[in-house]
Formats: C-alpha cells, sequence, structure tokens
C-alpha cells in the first residue's frame, strides 16, 4: 500500500512537471489570462461556502423562481408584489 501510494505521488508530480513546460511554451498574456480565471472561479466557489443568504434570498429560492415553486405565486408581477411588500 505504502509503494502504490508512493508511486501515484510520483506519477502526479511527473504530470505536474509536464503541465508546467508546457504551460511555459504559451504566450504570457494566455498563461496570465488562464491563471486570472482559474483564481476567480475558485474566488467565487470559496465565497459560496462562506456567505449566507438574507431572510429575503431564502424566501426568494422558495418561490417558484428559485429552487421549488410555491402554490400562490401564478405570475413574476404576483411574486414581485409580494416580496417588495413593506408590512
Amino acid at each position: 500500500m505504502r509503494v502504490w501510494r508512493i508511486a501515484r505521488g510520483l506519477a502526479l508530480a511527473g504530470k505536474a512537471a509536464a503541465l508546467s513546460r508546457g504551460v511555459g511554451a504559451l504566450p504570457f498574456p494566455v498563461v496570465a489570462q488562464a491563471t486570472a480565471l482559474t483564481l476567480l472561479i475558485l474566488a467565487g466557489l470559496i465565497t459560496l461556502f462562506y456567505t449566507k443568504d438574507s431572510p429575503a434570498e431564502k424566501w426568494v429560492k422558495q418561490t417558484r423562481f428559485g429552487t421549488r415553486p410555491a402554490e400562490w405565486s401564478r405570475s413574476y408581477a404576483e411574486s414581485m408584489i409580494a416580496f417588495y411588500q413593506t408590512r
């Protein structure tokens, strides 16, 4: 089992080295854009885990425009009237 883990780690290191050599052959603007896009996606995923929905956002997710339809929301206008009530 230990040998298997070592072999798998070495194979992964070899793949990473090959990838870094391949990326080194690309022009700098392409590498910079790909890196920026990757960081943007990762930052978005991380913020999804550490943010909480407000009560209004939780409510919207339960309407027909969210994840589960509500029986009373027959139209978009009716949902928005209920959503923006001040009482």
